[in-house]
């Protein structure tokens, strides 16, 4: 076992100290990062909230 995956396998057996947030939870639980939901303009697809750059 590499010293990443020790280290992951240390984490998660380990008590955890301290509340974990939802998307942690989440993410250790489905291996799926939570995206946040947010409006799309369909005719750039671009998220709404992009700056006027485009960047």
């Amino acid at each position: 076992m590499s010293s990443c995956e020790s280290a992951l396998v240390d984490a998660l057996t380990r008590p955890v100290q301290g509340p974990v947030s939802a998307p942690v939870l989440t993410w250790v639980v489905t291996g799926v990062w939570p995206r946040p939901v947010m409006p799309f303009d369909t005719a750039f697809a671009q998220p709404a909230w992009s700056d006027p750059l485009g960047l």
